[in-house]
């Protein structure tokens, strides 16, 4: 199964080697616990298809140099992960932007395709589904951020966001 799998996803399977926690259930699997336990309806916006033929996009040379750096440059990237995720809980937005620009994310050359273009699919999607009820959604910190963020193009389509505190 390795050997098939696209570079930018076995990537993805470093990520909780880059956390400090010992319990690596991760936010999202919280999230869809506690979902599921009261009986909550659980939506994506893109199927696994979809977020796969994300990577067809970018040239597989450009993914497997972003895993080798990745794997070459470990130490470092935990420390730029751990310095997201501190931005990340104290709601600094504009530092988050920051990082994504930089080059440890592998995100800044393929924004437009990993981040961008699928904010802007979520968004058309959100304005048919706001107007009828509430609901709670999550993503990824890198969606969040940026002109071409989830917040600011719900900004820009006349939605009023308040920040909830982080305590």
């Amino acid at each position: 199964m390795m050997q098939r799998m696209k570079p930018g996803i076995m990537g993805a399977f470093l990520y909780p080697k880059l956390l400090p926690c010992k319990n690596m259930s991760g936010i999202d699997m919280e999230i869809l616990k506690i979902a599921t336990e009261q009986k909550k309806e659980i939506k994506g916006f893109e199927t696994i298809a979809f977020q796969s033929a994300v990577f067809d996009s970018i040239p597989y040379d450009t993914q497997a140099k972003e895993l080798l750096k990745t794997i070459d440059s470990f130490n470092v990237y935990r420390k730029s992960f751990d310095t997201l995720l501190n931005v990340y809980r104290s709601q600094q937005l504009a530092a988050i932007d920051t990082m994504f620009t930089k080059s440890e994310f592998g995100v800044e050359e393929n924004r437009d395709i990993l981040l961008d273009k699928r904010n802007q699919d979520w968004v058309e999607q959100l304005k048919k589904i706001l107007p009828e009820k509430s609901i709670f959604m999550a993503v990824g910190a890198g969606h969040l951020v940026g002109e071409k963020g989830v917040i600011n193009l719900l900004r820009k389509a006349g939605y009023t966001l308040r920040p909830l505190l982080n305590k």
